[in-house]
């Protein structure tokens, strides 16, 4: 029978085992920030997207309201192109003494339906409603 001549160094196994558990610690703590930074740019990208819808859906009521000034009788119902994007002027309704503009833009997913209210008259502005669709 061989003996080995090898003795099991108890002070490398600690120290090799120390190692690594605070190296699995340094890769998750390291992951985990690479994630939220990912998922934080996505949220970031929706809160741009959503802005920017709304602000084209706000162009479009002045632009419906800009051709009820040149025609009163203009009942929407077309796809205007604001600057790279587009919207919706949907069906241009009348109650009582004010009329009802409600648009629709979408960019890239996100989607904004706003309704301006404002007076046959005038066509000053009365209100603004967005709602999450028509």
């Amino acid at each position: 029978m061989i003996k080995s001549k090898l003795k099991f160094n108890k002070r490398g196994f600690f120290g090799i085992t120390l190692a690594v558990i605070v190296t699995v610690i340094i890769l998750a703590v390291s992951v985990s920030f690479s994630n939220s930074n990912i998922l934080g740019r996505f949220d970031s990208n929706f809160f741009e997207d959503k802005s920017i819808a709304f602000r084209v859906a706000q162009g479009c009521l002045e632009y419906a309201r800009l051709k009820l000034a040149e025609n009163s009788s203009y009942t929407g119902n077309e796809t205007v192109g604001i600057g790279s994007y587009s919207c919706t002027i949907n069906q241009i309704t009348e109650i009582s003494s004010q009329k009802s503009i409600p648009v629709t833009a979408t960019v890239r997913n996100q989607t904004s339906n706003l309704r301006m209210y404002v007076d046959v008259l005038t066509l000053k502005f009365a209100g603004l409603e967005e709602f999450t669709s028509f």
